[in-house]
């Protein structure tokens, strides 16, 4: 059995893809492989991607069976076959290091009987100053739930896998199950696991006017809904309520309802967060001061 496996699922990453494989194979981990699954890249990705297979042991490479990059993440767990996975995506870097860092805080865990993972952070990366350089959480103690900052047991992976194919995206449906759903063990830890790369490439671009950034947003918080009704049972009643409160404050922001998600009972920093992005004036706000108003 190998210890770990990174999952990358790539489309159209020729720009950046080499970098993202070399930083991780020369992860000083001995035991780990890496699967990247191309899903129908037109720019020469896969051809690429092939050609460094031959000359790279860890490295195995597959085109998605089906399309979108839910699918070709649900395909790469599918082949995988390390005791403990993460994702990753081909536009980051893996720091030097940190891959070792992150197993070290796992490896003596017996993962036959926990859902467990860790959650590392990230930092960014940007040719745009103030969204340059910020490590997020910036909270001591805390990770990032992120896709790229989970390190998860093969038992929490064959309960999330496969993530309903309809998703845009695989962060939202990890995030819930994790943070809301009964008997999962997270370890938080200060490793800073993913360079993470902002570009015009990106599924929710930081430059997109805000009546693209609401419906793209509404999209991704589909996974709420979808989880409480295909995972129902591995949520107490207490669980169940908070999601519900997503869901709620979700469709509020959606409608621009602002002030009605500020009387909302729920949690004030989760209200906070939803009327952050839930007009204009106030999307702008933090897209102009984001290191101010991200990762805390």
């Amino acid at each position: 059995m190998t210890d770990l496996t990174v999952v990358i699922a790539v489309k159209d990453e020729i720009k950046y893809i080499s970098d993202c494989i070399e930083s991780i194979i020369k992860q000083e981990l001995i035991n780990f492989e890496v699967i990247i699954v191309d899903d129908h890249s037109k720019d020469g990705t896969l051809e690429y991607l092939k050609k460094i297979e031959v000359k790279t042991e860890k490295l195995k490479v597959y085109l998605n069976e089906k399309k979108g990059k839910v699918e070709a993440f649900n395909y790469g767990i599918k082949m995988s076959r390390g005791n403990w996975i993460c994702l990753f995506a081909g536009d980051d870097i893996m720091p030097e290091g940190s891959l070792k860092d992150r197993y070290n805080f796992v490896k003596k865990l017996p993962t036959r009987d926990l859902q467990c993972v860790s959650i590392s952070k990230l930092k960014t990366m940007s040719s745009i100053k103030r969204f340059d350089s910020i490590v997020l959480p910036k909270k001591k103690g805390r990770g990032n739930f992120s896709g790229q900052c989970y390190l998860m047991s093969k038992k929490i992976i064959n309960i999330l896998f496969p993530i309903p194919g309809e998703l845009p995206n695989e962060d939202t449906w990890i995030h819930a199950y994790l943070q809301y759903a009964s008997g999962v063990k997270i370890i938080h830890n200060e490793v800073i696991c993913c360079h993470y790369r902002i570009h015009e490439g990106n599924s929710i671009r930081r430059d997109m006017n805000f009546n693209e950034f609401n419906d793209k947003l509404h999209i991704r918080n589909q996974a709420y809904q979808l989880i409480i009704k295909k995972l129902n049972n591995h949520f107490n009643n207490a669980s169940l309520k908070k999601i519900s409160d997503i869901i709620a404050l979700e469709n509020l922001r959606h409608k621009g309802k602002s002030y009605s998600i500020l009387s909302h009972a729920s949690h004030l920093e989760q209200k906070i967060r939803y009327f952050i992005n839930s007009n204009k004036i106030t999307y702008y706000l933090k897209m102009r001061f984001f290191n101010f108003f991200v990762g805390w």
